[in-house]
């Protein structure tokens, strides 16, 4: 995990991006990254860090690092990330954050996720409690979140 993450930050050493910040194409076919999963994807990287190296300590019930010879490594990559979204975290637009371009299974459907906005490719609007699953369109479908669910 830490190898991977270490050639795959971007240049400022504490952030990162996925497929979909990186492999963005303008009108013309070329390539041109937006760093749209920017903030989902640093935060991901700090979240799979912290879990695979840290364990929670019962008689504090406060998460304590592994002892690790490379956890002095692990935890300023944790430092320098954390610090990167607590800066930047306004500067993005946090698009993307959740994305699945697939379905493989009646659990996978976007209806089973937190969402506020449900709508046709076509922007016409529908109401999830009275969808037809059994309707075509639901590959037609967007379901999705504007702002913040409270």
């Amino acid at each position: 995990v830490v190898k991977y993450f270490q050639e795959h930050v971007r240049l400022d050493k504490s952030s990162y991006d996925d497929f979909l910040g990186i492999n963005d194409t303008n009108l013309f076919d070329k390539l041109e990254p937006t760093g749209e999963d920017r903030i989902f994807s640093t935060a991901q990287t700090v979240n799979v860090l912290i879990s695979s190296f840290t364990y929670l300590d019962n008689a504090t019930g406060k998460l304590k690092w592994i002892n690790d010879r490379q956890i002095e490594t692990i935890q300023i990559m944790v430092n320098k990330s954390i610090s990167w979204l607590l800066e930047n975290v306004f500067k993005y637009q946090p698009f993307n954050c959740f994305f699945s371009g697939s379905v493989k299974g009646f659990n996978q459907l976007p209806f089973w996720y937190p969402a506020n906005i449900y709508q046709f490719l076509n922007g016409t609007t529908f109401d999830p409690n009275h969808f037809d699953i059994n309707n075509g369109s639901l590959v037609d479908a967007i379901v999705g979140v504007s702002g913040y669910i409270n």
